[in-house]
């Protein structure tokens, strides 16, 4: 990937007015910091709060990601309380939190954003964040 994207800058015919050139200089740093990160033996898995309040009925379960609604829906169609609010951006913010279809179709939501951030593409995130906002609602 670094690769790919140093032939971009470095083309004899790059141009800093280009955006291409521009999100290319972007990832080539920061897949750079991911490379030295994982020479360096660092954790790769980023840690995430998640937090739960009940209020009544009501019971706001919150985590610091975008999550995209898919993710949302799957937590309301499983969800024991009769109010679930689920709340994304709340105490962080770690990028997106994508969807399975999201992530079947890649693009810049999957295989940019998380690579601009330092961090490794969620793996299984809609799966697991579903479950531990479950488990976390449970515990309410």
């Amino acid at each position: 990937m670094l690769a790919e994207i140093e032939t971009i800058v470095y083309a004899d015919n790059a141009r800093d007015d280009e955006q291409a050139t521009r999100m290319a200089v972007v990832g080539i740093l920061s897949i750079r910091s991911i490379i030295e990160h994982i020479q360096r033996g660092d954790d790769m898995v980023p840690i995430a709060e998640l937090q739960g309040i009940k209020l009544g009925p009501i019971k706001f379960l919150a985590a610091p990601f975008e999550i995209m609604q898919a993710i949302k829906n799957d937590v309301m169609a499983k969800s024991q309380t009769k109010i679930p609010l689920v709340m994304g951006i709340t105490n962080g913010a770690l990028g997106y939190a994508i969807d399975k279809t999201v992530v079947a179709r890649g693009g810049y939501a999957v295989d940019t954003v998380s690579i601009i951030a330092g961090m490794l593409p969620y793996a299984n995130i809609h799966e697991e964040l579903v479950e531990a906002l479950l488990k976390l609602e449970s515990m309410l």
